[in-house]
């Protein structure tokens, strides 16, 4: 009799904690803040923008750009722009990338590359805060290079790039 009533105890321990647990854990959620939505769009580039620039010229291609509808359902958007591609330079100029975003606050503003003769791969993220609602924006990869000096030419190439641009209210 001692060891029926050990397992009744028992029993009903376990199912205080699991009602108990599961109250709590409803309640927490209940409480708790409300996650913001993301809205997420990209685009990807099989060839992306190439930069080259001599001691007296200057030529860059373009990418038909990733446009982005900001929501009109709050008074300002963050944005966060991942950028993910491959790259290969010539020439020793600093190179650089943005997001390639006009007039708009970039964060941390142009990052740099190093200078690599073989395709290597690079991942970079952006801070575009208050994006102002109900607007269309311009997004595209933004390589750079700086001018030559003497005969020579520095250039940067991309490929394989995936612009991923998530925005949520700010």
């Amino acid at each position: 009799m001692t060891s029926t009533r050990r397992a009744l105890a028992t029993v009903l321990a376990v199912l205080a904690v699991l009602v108990l647990g599961t109250a709590a854990a409803a309640y927490a959620l209940r409480a708790g803040p409300v996650p913001q939505s993301v809205q997420r769009e990209h685009r990807f580039w099989a060839d992306g923008p190439t930069v080259s620039y001599g001691s007296n010229y200057g030529s860059i291609s373009a990418v038909h750009p990733l446009f982005v509808e900001v929501p009109a359902d709050a008074e300002a958007y963050d944005a966060v722009v991942t950028v993910s591609f491959e790259y290969r330079t010539s020439g020793r100029a600093p190179f650089t990338m943005s997001a390639g975003a006009r007039g708009v606050d970039e964060r941390p503003g142009r990052r740099p590359l190093p200078a690599r003769e073989q395709w290597t791969s690079a991942t970079m993220q952006f801070l575009l805060p208050s994006l102002e609602a109900g607007k269309r924006y311009r997004f595209s990869p933004g390589p750079s290079a700086t001018p030559a000096s003497g005969a020579g030419e520095n250039r940067i190439y991309t490929r394989r790039v995936l612009m991923t641009v998530d925005l949520t209210p700010a």
